[in-house]
């Protein structure tokens, strides 16, 4: 159960993960070992990278390592238990189903599709502060998240998801492409896509949500002062909200294409103002 420094200086194989010689005791990782990829060594880490089951206690990037681990169809495969990336490069990680705690501060990539940290598999409570990540956004993809936690950053909760149980915002964006069991949002952004539902219920306090998943909204308790947005608008095909709460915030929809099946009332005295919308042509 060492701590081990990737180096990647082997003068044959640089890019090699089971090779011994790129790592800083000179011996491959094993169970139980703590993989550390450090600033003081940007080596990429491309090629051997699929460790089966090997339990590996953390992966950690630290803060200004710019190598990048792995590949689009060569990720670094592992039973970890957790991984950390404080770094500003890209990387690819494909975990088991047993379900593992990520915590990202930064990455490279960008929110336009080209992003920083990639996560195939199960993840019991995802943590993100910054960078651009994406979880089981490839098609070839398949997991599940219980916990989503974001205050920076971007986040895409890919289609091959098979659940996503709770997610919380607080600042940044999270996308997600799938189904979403309770969200409550703060601050930031949250946007649905594609045909994603929200099965339980949004609570929105603060920030922005725009809902252009064709899925059913199950309920909706809308907070917060005029600032505070869920915005149906941007995507012209009929949805359901079955039961609407409106204690505050800003609500925008056509009602030609929502239907809100209960209008519930508030838990307290509001004042509910009308104005017409432009939506385009959707």
């Amino acid at each position: 159960m060492a701590i081990k420094t990737w180096l990647g200086t082997d003068g044959t194989s640089p890019t090699a993960f089971n090779l011994g010689d790129n790592w800083s005791d000179g011996v491959a990782p094993g169970t139980g070992d703590t993989l550390v990829f450090s600033a003081s060594y940007n080596n990429s880490c491309l090629t051997n990278l699929d460790a089966g089951t090997t339990a590996f206690s953390k992966i950690i990037v630290e803060e200004g390592f710019s190598g990048t681990i792995g590949g689009a169809t060569s990720s670094l495969i592992s039973d970890v238990g957790l991984i950390e990336y404080h770094g500003k490069g890209i990387a690819y990680f494909k975990v088991g189903s047993g379900g593992i705690n990520t915590i990202i501060t930064n990455s490279g990539g960008d929110s336009s599709g080209n992003y920083g940290v990639h996560i195939d598999g199960t993840i019991s409570t995802l943590t993100v502060s910054g960078g651009n990540v994406a979880i089981c956004n490839e098609s070839a993809d398949s997991g599940a998240v219980t916990n989503v936690r974001v205050s920076g950053g971007y986040v895409c909760l890919g289609a091959q998801l098979t659940s996503v149980s709770n997610v919380n915002i607080t600042g940044g964006k999270v996308l997600t492409r799938k189904s979403a069991g309770t969200v409550k949002i703060y601050g930031g952004n949250f946007e649905t896509a594609e045909d994603a539902a929200i099965s339980t219920k949004l609570t929105s306090y603060g920030g922005t949500c725009t809902m252009n998943g064709t899925g059913t909204v199950a309920e909706i308790e809308a907070n917060g002062d005029a600032s505070t947005v869920i915005d149906f608008t941007k995507q012209g095909v009929a949805r359901t909200v079955t039961t609407l709460k409106q204690n505050g915030g800003t609500i925008i929809y056509d009602p030609d294409v929502i239907t809100i099946t209960t209008d519930s009332d508030p838990d307290k005295a509001i004042q509910r103002s009308v104005a017409p919308v432009n939506t385009g042509s959707y």
